[in-house]
């Protein structure tokens, strides 16, 4: 990565500029059962790569879906249905594209204009037809899993006796017993925390948990863009008018830089950071504003 965090201060200590009028909002998806992940790892295949096309829905957890709309309630409630128009966009994933369409409806009933996309850029049924285009999907904001098997190594809640062994062979079941002792040394809370403190030493044991945490690096950066294209936009727009970007996926690519650059990883379901595009771009998270420096 080539940006720096620098100036730290409280949001409130650091007022926006005239440019933090360019913003985007980056959510986790809200709480997940993650079906498929299941069925993956009790199939004849467990180090298979995920179709996330097929992935069974819903993708959310329907006894948490209240936190999800309060979590919308609240974001929405900072902008204004007046001035703001709602650029959404989402991962390919299905738990990050039903949390998106959670946000969609209620800013619909706040007055909110929602942006329609064209077919081509929405590339997901479910957001071309229950959310009307209103959900543009981005692979690049999307999971890199080459072995789902490998992944879970990082989840304290998959153990040994969730995975149908019959499907891996000897060598590799012995090589993830001990890359799950090697974790299980300084085990964490959550999947999201295993893997920002374990991957780079679970890496050098399998190649595709090192690209995996690569492409997380740079996903990060896909946000930025994100970003910049709201200030590009909006130049596009009648006086007085802004576009705020709203981009929905996972924990994978934003753990990583929060660890770098905030002192710790955590990134909860339905948590929001913002990017303000300004001279520098300014990233706020849990009330902590810090500027990117080349």
């Amino acid at each position: 990565m080539t940006e720096r965090l620098r100036s730290e201060a409280t949001a409130q200590d650091q007022p926006p500029s005239e440019e933090a009028a360019f913003e985007a909002f980056f959510t986790r998806h809200g709480a997940a059962l993650y079906l498929e992940n299941g069925r993956i790892l009790r199939s004849d295949s467990p180090e298979a790569t995920p179709n996330f096309k097929g992935l069974l829905r819903p993708d959310l957890d329907p006894q948490k879906i209240e936190a999800v709309h309060k979590a919308a309630e609240k974001l929405l409630g900072s902008l204004n249905p007046d001035t703001d128009e709602l650029f959404i966009v989402s991962s390919d994933i299905p738990r990050a594209i039903e949390t998106a369409d959670i946000y969609r409806q209620i800013a619909h009933t706040l007055g909110f204009t929602v942006i329609r996309h064209e077919d081509r850029q929405v590339r997901d049924d479910f957001a071309r037809d229950s959310a009307e285009s209103e959900i543009r999907t981005l692979p690049s904001l999307g999971l890199r899993v080459e072995n789902l098997l490998n992944l879970a190594l990082f989840s304290p809640e998959t153990t040994e006796e969730d995975i149908n062994w019959s499907g891996v062979s000897s060598e590799a079941r012995e090589k993830w017993r001990k890359a799950r002792a090697l974790i299980d040394q300084d085990s964490r809370a959550n999947w999201g925390e295993n893997f920002v403190a374990h991957a780079d030493e679970i890496g050098k044991l399998y190649p595709d948990i090192a690209r995996a945490k690569a492409a997380y690096v740079q996903g990060f950066q896909n946000l930025l863009r994100l970003a910049k294209f709201a200030k590009r936009k909006s130049e596009t727009l009648a006086p007085g008018r802004k576009i705020k970007v709203l981009a929905f996926g996972h924990e994978n690519y934003i753990r990583p830089f929060l660890s770098e650059n905030f002192g710790d990883a955590g990134f909860d379901n339905v948590e929001t950071i913002k990017v303000e595009v300004g001279e520098p771009v300014t990233i706020e998270r849990r009330g902590v504003r810090k500027s990117l420096e080349d």
